[in-house]
């Protein structure tokens, strides 16, 4: 082997030793050198080169950084890369392996290409053939390169490939980041801050997490934990064996569980979530539609908007819920509560195990007993169901309904109670006398004593209902086919008495009765009564007398005969009824004058005759105007008398509206009644009127009777009595039991009231007060309830109302109750002066289960107390705010940003560190590992004094073979080896005879030279060199920190520090620290460190990095099982609770905190009085937490 250029600096030394000697071939040339294109570059191995970087360091065979000029600098500064076939690049760069690459600044990548050795091929990640090159290729041993590319790149393992800005890679063929290299940066870039942890993960787009082996991420902020676990989507995140995770911001838990539309859930093995803001919880469970919901186990949901909790559960309607085990609902806007129901009514509500539901059938109207009903609700969107038949269900603790013609509430039993107890008080029936009740169903019999197979109307009879009462009402004119009063009809023939008299019209038939009361006749037509003819008939009877010159008077009664004979000088004859009398033809005179009184024989004439008296004591002669007047009269008597025969003759014809009879005179007519004859009777009702040869008989309008009794029927002065019905008399109505019908409104105070205005009271009473306030629901209360305007005081103490009023509002009809503005309670104000604050509080307890008040000071001393407990700089302002500045020196002013900060700090630690030695495969020291530093050779001490170990040269060093300095002096065996160096210092030796002592130049020049005064020159590694004289002071000085100069005697001692201060050192074989010696690094790392493998051995960085990172994941898996914990608070918290009595609610709620989140479900019901609170939950969180809670209060 040859060296060359092997000036090395004390770090390019220490570089050279981490590389094993053995990757170079002995034939190979070994080249290290700090002459490439700058003095402060290092590269050493065969065909490796620095390339132009600056302060750069290049180790190993093929190893190459390339010069990449970036704006502002001539090339990178600072990088490192060791190993074979290696390429770094990018500033502060550290690229270690083999067939490995870098390309960022801060990128650090360790490992190879063997990943073949480990896994199968297979893996279609991004490979690198070539620098600046990329290709899919399943033949990873052969392509697949370690690469970092990106600033601040970490890519671990073989295969490992870390390709944008902050990008991580560690495993085997891991891939964080994706973009194309173009030689002079990286173009394209996605995946910054990825992180791929694990054989084969990919974590391809910007702050993409994957972890596990062929945890796969390609959408943006995604996360995949898990073997095969894929989050290809925004924000997605997939946890467990192959969950994957499709869509933006979906949640994919469990072994197989799967989401595949935007914002979906799946949470459980085999779960799967397809439609968009859907739910899958539990086994097996899947949504395939939009808001979705699946909770259980199995449990299937296709419908829009739709939920299925319980194991297993079908639901394909929209919008329809399903809660219980074994449901199935294929109907829209359906809801089943229960289990083993199959609902397929769109609307419906199904409740309870096995209950069965069927479409709703509408029932506009309903007839009872022919009365029609129209009900509301007629036409039923759908039904509710809580049983099926034969397993019926009762439905307790119902609200009181609403009852009114629109309502459509269920009624309770109580209200139903309260109908049927009215309707089994039937209807009271009230007569003028007695009193009966009808139920309904019952038969009322209002009947009359007419025959059932008579025939009838009810024109004549009208009913007005007014004031509670039915007055049946009799026409004033009636209009009947007949009227009978005992043996009396009146019918369309007339007036009928049955062996009495009628009255038709054909006239009056008296029957052979009296008719009495007959006026006087006035018309010619007029009937005459009795008196008349009485009157007519004296006249008749009386005749006339008769009396011939003055002598005695005859009378000539009817039935006489006046026998008239002729006498001298005068002749009587008779024509028919007339009578002639008449002066004989041939009369013979004795005298004829007489005074005045002249007989004309000649003219046959007496003249001068004065008018006689004609009385019935004259005695007078009549002249012949006196005996024409006579002589017309009688002619008229005769005729008169004539007449009047035929009228006697005729007697008296008799008609009424029916019939006719003839009485003449001296005949009876009866006017005969059927009342008896001894009942009590007077005409007082009855009056007549003649007019036009008619008698009208007339009943008076206005009855004025003792009674009249028409069938069962009796008005007298006690009232109107029905026998067996109403009865109505100076002490009231009495209905007998029976309905009294069309009674009007009530008007007055004292009017009756009808059944319409008393159903409607008993509606409005039914319908009670409805009291509201602010909160809760409205209170009924109907007469007769109690009204409970309570508070919670107990009857002790004192009570005033001095901080309350009520107002009333007649617009609204409300009355609100106001409290004072600064209402004062014993020392306690409120709002005083209205300032808003509280004032005159005493101290409130404070302690657990207290419910006192505290006031402004116990607020003031808790705030100083949590501020001193909090520490630093924390006080409390004057408005009681706590203020709070650099909490534990952190820098922080909350609490949680300091938290956070010492997470941080915990984080950053927990990643440990790595040991590694003599360029051996490094070790992960984590914290809490123990790193044991020892040396097997004793050459060197080590010592640790608390967190300082410090190594010691020993001062008698040891060695088994030699002692060297790699391309430089070595002490052997066999002897000094100086490798063409100076062995400088060296002190004279003995020259003389048997002296073994080495010799310094000095010795030798003057042995030489001869020349003892010529100065001794001394030289060094470095300066000018020095020449001392014999008998000058050459002055032999240590460095002060590691070499020490001694003179005692005759001797000068150059001693090596105990505390030995280099660069650094290499021990070929062992180095040990004396017991109790300690090794101070100062604050410099122990590199190639092996792993730890038994106590008391120092663990290296990566056994350190591996606990401290254990460590770490245990405290975020703790932190993150707390902030799920967290989550599930506050969903539980926001679950909603139902607030109306005799209701209840499911709710559903979410919550997150610190990055974790929980889905919490809620069941809650109200007693129907609203006194008890039942409330359950159960909450899940994204850590796979389940939770549940119950509980049940009590409100008064």
């Amino acid at each position: 082997m040859r060296l060359q250029h092997i000036k090395l600096v004390p770090t390019a030394l220490l570089m050279v030793n981490i590389i094993s000697i053995g990757q170079v071939q002995a034939a190979d040339t070994l080249v290290c050198s700090t002459t490439g294109s700058r003095s402060d570059d290092f590269f050493c191995g065969p065909d490796s080169s620095t390339g132009g970087a600056i302060k750069s360091i290049a180790i190993g065979d093929n190893v190459f950084i390339p010069k990449v000029i970036i704006s502002g600098k001539t090339g990178i500064e600072q990088a490192i890369a060791i190993g074979s076939n290696v390429q770094g690049g990018g500033d502060n760069s550290i690229t270690l392996g083999n067939d490995i690459i870098t390309g960022g600044t801060g990128s650090v990548a360790v490992g190879g290409d063997d990943a073949a050795g480990i896994y199968n091929a297979g893996n279609k990640g991004y490979l690198l053939k070539a620098y600046g090159t990329k290709e899919n290729d399943s033949n990873i041993s052969d392509f697949r390169a370690n690469a970092a590319f990106g600033n601040g790149t970490v890519s671990v393992g073989a295969g490992a490939q870390a390709l944008a800005d902050g990008a991580i890679s560690i495993g085997a063929a891991a891939t964080a980041g994706d973009g194309t290299q173009n030689g002079t940066g990286w173009l394209n870039t996605s995946g910054r801050q990825s992180i791929a942890l694990g054989a084969e993960s990919s974590a391809l787009n910007h702050n993409a997490i994957a972890l596990g082996y062929r945890a796969n991420v390609t959408g943006y902020s995604g996360t995949a934990i898990g073997e095969n676990a894929s989050a290809t989507n925004k924000d997605a995140i997939a946890l467990g064996t192959n969950a994957m995770a499709r869509d933006i911001s979906d949640i994919a838990i469990g072994y197989a569980a799967e989401t595949s539309a935007a914002e979906a859930i799946a949470l459980g093995t085999n779960s799967a979530a397809s439609g968009l803001n859907s739910i899958a919880l539990g086994k097996g469970t899947k949504t395939t539609t939009t808001n979705s919901i699946s909770i259980g186990t199995g449990s299937i949901v296709s419908g829009l908007n739709s939920g299925a909790i319980g194991t297993p559960g079908t639901v394909s309607g929209s919008n329809a819920y399903s809660v219980g085990n074994n449901n199935t609902i294929m109907a829209d806007d359906a809801f089943v509560v229960g289990n083993a129901v199959n609902n397929t009514v769109e609307n419906s509500v199904v409740l309870g195990n096995d209950s069965t539901v069927s479409n709703a059938t509408g029932t506009p109207v309903y007839t009872v007993n022919g009365v029609t009903h129209n009900f509301a609700g007629a036409v039923p969107v759908s039904t509710v169901s809580i049983g099926a038949v034969g397993k019926e269900r009762t439905l307790t603790n119902v609200a009181a309904a609403r009852i009114s013609a629109g309502s459509t509430d269920a009624v309770n039993g109580s209200q139903l109670f309260a109908v049927t107890s009215e309707v089994d008080k039937g209807n009271q029936f009230t007569g003028n006398t007695g009193t009966f009740n009808r139920r309904l169903g019952e038969t009322t019999v209002i009947s009359g004593g007419l025959a059932t197979d008579a025939t009838a109307s009810n024109k004549n009879i009208r009913t007005i209902a007014k004031d509670g009462t039915i007055d049946i009402q009799l026409a004033d004119n009636l209009d009947v086919t007949s009227v009978r009063a005992g043996n009396t009809v009146i019918n369309n023939d007339g007036l009928h008495i049955t062996d009495g008299p009628s009255v038709t019209t054909d006239g009056i038939n008296a029957e052979n009765r009296i008719i009495s009361n007959v006026g006087d006749a006035v018309s010619d037509t007029d009937a005459v009564n009795k008196r008349q003819l009485d009157n007519l008939s004296t006249t008749v009877n009386s005749g006339w007398n008769l009396q011939v010159n003055g002598g005695d008077a005859e009378s000539i009664t009817p039935g006489d005969t006046l026998d008239i004979t002729e006498g001298d000088n005068i002749q009587i004859s008779r024509t028919g009824k007339t009578l002639n009398i008449a002066t004989a033809r041939r009369v013979r005179f004795d005298n004829v004058m007489i005074g005045d009184i002249n007989l004309d024989k000649d003219t046959g004439k007496i003249s001068g005759i004065s008018e006689g008296t004609l009385s019935s004591e004259s005695k007078d002669a009549v002249n012949g105007s006196q005996l024409f007047s006579t002589n017309e009269k009688v002619t008229t008597n005769t005729r008169n008398i004539a007449a009047n025969k035929v009228l006697l003759d005729s007697g008296l014809n008799f008609t009424g509206n029916t019939g006719t009879f003839n009485r003449r005179l001296g005949e009876t007519t009866t006017i005969r009644g059927g009342l008896a004859a001894d009942a009590a009777a007077s005409n007082k009702n009855i009056r007549t009127e003649a007019k036009d040869g008619q008698l009208d008989i007339q009943l008076a309008d206005d009855l004025d009777v003792i009674s009249v009794k028409t069938g069962n029927t009796l008005l007298n002065d006690g009232g109107l009595h029905i026998t067996g019905g109403p009865s109505v008399t100076s002490n009231g109505i009495d209905a007998g039991n029976r309905v009294i019908s069309n009674v009007g409104d009530a008007v007055s105070d004292t009017d009756a009231v009808n059944k319409r205005q008393l159903d409607n009271l008993s509606s409005i009473m039914g319908q009670g007060l409805t009291f509201s306030a602010n909160e809760g629901g409205d209170i009924m209360r109907r007469p007769g309830d109690i009204l409970a305007l309570r508070g919670d005081a107990t009857t002790r103490g004192e009570y005033n109302g001095k901080n309350i009023k009520t107002v009333t509002d007649i617009s609204t009809g409300m009355i609100s109750i106001q409290i004072a503005e600064s209402p004062v309670f014993g020392n306690v104000v409120i709002n005083d002066k209205n300032s808003g604050k509280i004032t005159g509080v005493s101290d409130g307890i404070i302690a657990s289960g207290s419910k006192d008040i505290v006031n402004g000071g116990q607020i003031h001393h808790v705030t100083t107390a949590i501020g001193n407990i909090i520490g630093g700089n924390t006080h409390v302002s004057t408005d009681g705010s706590l203020i709070a500045s650099n909490i534990g020196n952190t820098g922080k002013n909350t609490i949680h940003d300091a938290i956070d900060s010492v997470r941080n700090t915990a984080e950053n630690a927990s990643a440990g560190w790595n040991l590694s030695v003599n360029g051996q495969e490094s070790s992960a020291v984590k914290p809490k590992d123990t790193v044991d530093l020892g040396n097997a050779d004793g050459n060197i001490s080590i010592a640790k004094n608390d967190n300082q170990v410090s190594f010691n040269l020993s001062n008698s060093v040891k060695v088994k073979e030699s002692i060297g300095i790699k391309n430089g002096p070595a002490l052997t065996r066999s002897g000094i080896d100086s490798a063409g160096m100076k062995i400088t210092n060296v002190a004279d030796g003995a020259i003389a005879a048997g002296s073994k002592d080495a010799i310094n130049g000095g010795q030798i020049h003057d042995f030489v030279n001869g020349e003892v005064t010529r100065p001794i020159t001394f030289t060094a590694d470095t300066g000018t060199p020095y020449g001392a004289r014999l008998g000058t002071t050459l002055k032999v000085k240590g460095d002060n920190k590691n070499i020490q100069t001694m003179v005692s005697g005759n001797t000068l001692s150059v001693s090596l520090n105990e505390n030995v201060n280099v660069k650094s050192f290499k021990a070929t074989d062992s180095l040990s620290v004396a017991s109790g010696a300690s090794i101070d690094m100062g604050g410099n790392p122990i590199q190639n460190v092996g792993n730890a493998t038994r106590p008391g051995d120092a663990v290296n960085y990566g056994q350190f990095q591996q606990a401290f990172s254990s460590l770490g994941n245990q405290i975020n898996r703790v932190e993150r099982r707390a902030n799920a914990g967290a989550a599930a608070a506050i969903a539980t918290a926001g679950l909603t609770q139902a607030y109306i009595p005799g209701k209840s609610m499911m709710s559903m709620s979410g919550g997150t905190f610190q990055g974790e989140s929980s889905l919490a479900i809620g069941l809650s019901t109200i007693s129907d009085n609203g006194n008890w609170v039942l409330k359950g939950s159960f909450s899940s969180t994204t850590r796979n937490q389940t939770g549940a809670s119950v509980g049940v209060g009590f409100q008064f």
